[in-house]
């Protein structure tokens, strides 16, 4: 997972240095959008997904690892 992922795509990179590894970027709603384009550059879209979340306001269901950029 990372967080705040958006524009810099630290799980693209990671999955592009690691290709057993799979990732979710999240990012506020108005960020995502931007999103996808990151992971397709990085040839990362089938290892890597995109959530819109606000994750100030809870915690993420499903997430093993958290990377903060």
């Amino acid at each position: 997972m990372d967080v705040g992922g958006g524009a810099e795509g630290m799980a693209s990179t990671l999955t592009q240095a690691c290709p057993h590894l799979q990732g979710t970027m999240i990012d506020l709603p108005l960020v995502t959008p931007i999103t996808p384009k990151v992971v397709e550059e990085a040839e990362a879209s089938n290892r890597v997904m995109v959530m819109a979340a606000d994750v100030v306001s809870g915690p993420i269901p499903g997430i093993d690892v958290g990377i903060e950029t």
